[in-house]
């Protein structure tokens, strides 16, 4: 299975790390990827929303995460 179908509590903690150390707050990522903040706030949350998520399905979130994670590694 390809790792980019998921979005790891892994995943999560990268997108966090990377976040802060670049000084950026989550507003300015959500904006950066044409992203809402609740959006940002689920993919670096370490809990997964059963009840409701932002996202349409996992896949979306998981594509959306990467593209993120791949954003900020630049």
């Amino acid at each position: 299975m390809n790792k980019d179908l998921f979005w790891t509590s892994e995943n999560a903690t990268t997108l966090s790390i990377l976040r802060t150390g670049k000084g950026l707050d989550v507003f300015q990522v959500a904006r950066m990827a044409n992203l809402s903040v609740q959006h940002v706030n689920e993919l670096e949350s370490l809990e997964p929303l059963a009840e409701r998520s932002y996202f349409y399905s996992p896949e979306i979130k998981a594509q959306m995460g990467h593209r993120l994670l791949a954003l900020l590694q630049k």
